[in-house]
């Protein structure tokens, strides 16, 4: 899911040749893709049960599951302000890059 905003928020700023070029980076192997699983969902529902006031939508909630579930400390992501708000269950915290 993230691969698909990633590509709309390139698409949608920069236009179909970097659009192109990101989806190129994509077949050549250059990031490592994983499967949402269905535990994944399953824990995407209850993280935004427990942050109900928070307005996590759904991409927000299965990223938030993914990190758990790969106990990843460390994220790319413009969404400063859901990220700040959500605290990992199962280890320490999440650290947001780009530092600002």
């Amino acid at each position: 899911m993230t691969l698909i905003e990633s590509w709309f928020l390139i698409e949608s700023r920069l236009g179909g040749f970097f659009s192109r070029k990101f989806m190129d980076t994509v077949q050549a192997n250059i990031f490592l893709l994983k499967e949402i699983s269905y535990a994944d969902f399953e824990n995407a529902i209850r993280i935004g049960k427990k942050y109900d006031t928070a307005g996590f939508g759904l991409v927000d909630s299965l990223s938030f599951a993914f990190i758990e579930r790969n106990k990843i400390s460390k994220v790319f992501t413009f969404d400063r302000k859901h990220f700040s708000i959500y605290k990992p269950d199962n280890f320490r915290k999440v650290t947001v890059v780009p530092e600002l």
